[in-house]
């Protein structure tokens, strides 16, 4: 989930009305999260384009982030929920803060989880749901509450839907 995005006028010119209303700070880094479900609604507006009436997004307005400041609205967490075939099949995805979890659904067996520190391991080298059980039942519940305020669907077998399972483990050691 951590790519490059790079923005940048081809042209830089002053003058131009939707360049004055959405300036991109030169030679930045900008450290705050971003998604592809902000491009829509950024593009629209620098374009001057309204979308559709009843067009519902989920993104934010990357205005204040291209201009070098934190866009102090935004929202800490990055959900992805693939409930079909992809690379890692059946599977939602949650970053929030420092912290990503990845919850593979029991498709074929039992749940497995994937738990990483971005801010000491950007790269996802260490798998912390053993070492970190307080911090994986945190996840769990934060994608669990994500998951069901979006009211996604779930994949599903004869019928079935997987829903997020908390390990038993995970109570016993933390006395619940």
């Amino acid at each position: 989930m951590r790519v490059p995005f790079i923005a940048a006028w081809v042209e830089p010119n002053d003058n131009i009305t939707c360049q004055k209303e959405t300036p991109i700070e030169r030679n930045s880094i900008q450290q705050q999260i971003g998604s592809v479900l902000d491009l829509y609604s950024t593009l629209c507006k620098v374009a001057n384009i309204s979308p559709p009436e009843n067009h519902i997004s989920d993104g934010f307005l990357l205005q204040t982030q291209l201009s070098g400041k934190q866009n102090t609205i935004r929202e800490d967490s990055f959900l992805n929920h693939f409930l079909h075939k992809h690379n890692s099949s059946y599977f939602s995805s949650l970053v929030k803060s420092d912290w990503k979890i990845i919850y593979h659904y029991q498709v074929n067996g039992t749940p497995s989880y994937e738990l990483y520190n971005l801010k000491e391991a950007p790269f996802e080298v260490s798998n912390l749901e053993k070492e970190n059980p307080l911090q994986l039942k945190i996840m769990l519940s934060v994608l669990k509450e994500e998951l069901d305020n979006k009211n996604v669907l779930y994949p599903e077998k004869e019928g079935k839907p997987f829903h997020i399972i908390i390990p038993e483990l995970i109570f016993r050691l933390l006395n619940f």
